[in-house]
């Protein structure tokens, strides 16, 4: 009999390959798709970065300055609020890499009350510095953040409460990863002492999966002649991808030499463009499609973050360059995120880091600026998270705010797909390429520097559970909603029980079930069950087939799973899982 993973892992792969004809067939002759832009705000500062993306339920997740904009905290926006995640005693947190699981999770990195032993003076500075992991927080007015010096561990946020992730042995840990199962992607330090560490490193550092189950720590060894590693996100089917280095050094992607996946804990080298450096995986689908970046050659005998770089895809064995933006924005490109339908965002940027973010399907890299309305005044400076139905996290940044260099505002900002027929009369927006404000510029370079380390009112009512893509109105001129969008009806949790003979598959949040309820049934599903793994009797789950309208900027993807017209509910009869 096959294990209950094994049945999991089939049914995930059997989703994933059976809906990838029906994807090409629904874009057959698609023209290129309208977006609507929506800002976001920030948590009281200047800069808002989403780098930890959007999941199906539109939640995002990223850090933002605070007031002051000397330190800067994680924080989770949702339901037209953004809320301040906090830190674990220290000033600063962040949320440095999309995580897209529709459990509740939300992982990073947060400083706890604690200075850093191994820094002799206090202030990371002298001769002899200590690790000071906390110098890879940015902020507008201090680089690094305010209060830099103290220790970093990663933390798992749910349900309003954030905990620390333990280390090795070590002083600090990371976290940037979380799939539906509630296992947990990062590194941590060990307590062996390497004096061949580059410093100011001192100690090993190691790839760890947390969980599932509380107080499990699992180490992913580094490819064969590599020291360290690092993991970065995870799949629902336990596919772990990051890199691994030939020696102990800071946890900045610089020092990373490969792209690695870890199929059943074993390392895959993921192969490169040539450079030796700066070459890493951070992100993966549940196809087993793998982006990232890579250094081009010649990046040895260049300053740290100087050679230019590709994003890539992996798919099979295969590793696709996938090129950048036109001149001038075509020095280096970096991967963010990939959704279940190979839609890939990121950014592309030229040789002094203006920068632009980008959508990549079919083969083709669009500007992300160029899918707006015409007249558009903000620019998508970078674009870090992808869903299933299409919306990206993006950063946006605000000529208007730059008369002061102080005061350039760089904020969280939502894309979202625009079927309205009114769209297309609007044309598209015309693409600047001016050169960025030197600040902007600066914590773009930062970000890039340090890698994936890395309460503002907003325009969608607080009563929104899942604001519709009516709600998401275009912000471009600081316009309000003219439309609010209702309180939610009472209904069932995706992947809830239901009791014999009593379908609950109807009761799903949305319009007529709702695609955005459909798209992320699946994994509410899987989610549900393995937490009843072996030990749930025969029951129903709400599973299968849900009805769907026309829900209004609905993606691609969801039209490629269940096409146009509505289908009927169901559910399905289960035994155990």
């Amino acid at each position: 009999m096959k294990s209950e993973k094994s049945k999991l892992m089939a049914v995930t792969v059997l989703f994933a390959v059976a809906a990838l004809p029906f994807r090409i067939a629904a874009e057959a002759g698609e023209e290129k798709v309208h977006y609507k832009l929506i800002t976001l705000g920030t948590l009281g500062g200047v800069v808002a970065n989403p780098y930890g993306g959007i999941n199906n339920q539109t939640w995002l997740t990223g850090d933002s300055s605070l007031k002051g904009d000397l330190t800067e905290h994680a924080f989770l926006w949702r339901d037209g609020a953004m809320i301040d995640l906090g830190t674990l005693g220290g000033q600063n947190s962040s949320v440095g890499n999309p995580t897209t699981n529709v459990i509740g999770l939300i992982v990073g990195n947060a400083q706890t009350g604690d200075v850093d032993p191994t820094d002799p003076t206090g202030d990371c500075a002298g001769p002899t510095p200590g690790e000071c992991w906390g110098s890879g927080f940015s902020c507008p007015a201090a680089i690094p953040c305010q209060g830099y010096q103290n220790l970093v561990r990663g933390f798992v946020w749910k349900d309003g409460a954030m905990s620390a992730l333990p280390t090795l042995g070590g002083n600090n840990s990371a976290a940037y990863g979380a799939n539906n199962l509630g296992q947990i992607v990062g590194l941590a330090e060990t307590n062996h002492f390497d004096h061949k560490c580059v410093a100011p490193q001192q100690f090993d550092v190691e790839a760890v999966v947390y969980g599932p189950n509380p107080g499990e720590i699992r180490v992913l060894p580094p490819l064969p002649g590599d020291k360290v590693a690092g993991a970065l996100a995870i799949n629902d089917l336990g596919q772990v991808v990051g890199g691994s280095g030939p020696q102990c050094a800071p946890p900045y992607s610089f020092y990373i030499a490969h792209a690695v996946l870890w199929q059943d804990g074993k390392p895959i080298d993921l192969g490169n463009f040539g450079g030796v450096r700066n070459n890493l995986a951070s992100a993966i689908n549940n196809r087993g499609q793998v982006v990232g970046n890579s250094d081009l050659p010649g990046d040895a005998n260049l300053p740290p973050f100087t050679a230019p770089a590709r994003a890539f895809l992996w798919q099979d064995g295969v590793l696709t360059d996938l090129g950048t933006l036109p001149a001038p924005l075509d020095f280096s490109s970096a991967a963010g995120n990939i959704n279940e339908g190979g839609q890939v965002v990121g950014g592309s940027c030229d040789a002094n880091f203006n920068c632009h973010g980008f959508l990549w399907e079919d083969g083709v890299m669009t500007d992300l600026n160029a899918l707006l309305p015409a007249g558009t005044a903000l620019q998508v400076i970078g674009g870090f998270g992808i869903n299933d139905l299409g919306e990206i996290a993006v950063q946006v940044f605000d000529p208007a705010t730059c008369v002061d260099p102080a005061t350039c505002e760089m904020q969280l900002a939502l894309m979202i797909p625009d079927s309205d027929p009114a769209a297309a009369q609007i044309g598209f927006n015309a693409v600047s390429t001016d050169p960025l404000p030197d600040q902007v510029r600066t914590l773009l370079q930062q970000r890039m520097k340090r890698g994936p380390f890395g309460r503002a009112p907003s325009v969608i009512p607080p009563h929104s559970t899942s604001p519709t893509a009516d709600a998401l109105v275009s912000a471009l001129a600081g316009a309000k909603p003219s439309t609010s969008n209702p309180p939610p009806p009472s209904c069932r949790p995706l992947g809830a029980r239901c009791r014999p003979g009593v379908s609950c598959c109807g009761g799903l949040c949305g319009p007529k079930g709702g695609a955005r309820a459909a798209t992320s049934l699946f994994m509410a599903w899987v989610a549900a069950r393995a937490r009843s793994a072996a030990r749930a009797p025969a029951s129903t789950i709400c599973a299968g087939r849900v009805e769907i309208g026309p829900v209004h900027g609905r993606s691609r993807l969801a039209k490629a799973f269940f096409g146009g017209a509505g289908l009927g509910s169901d559910c399905s009869r289960t035994s155990g899982l």
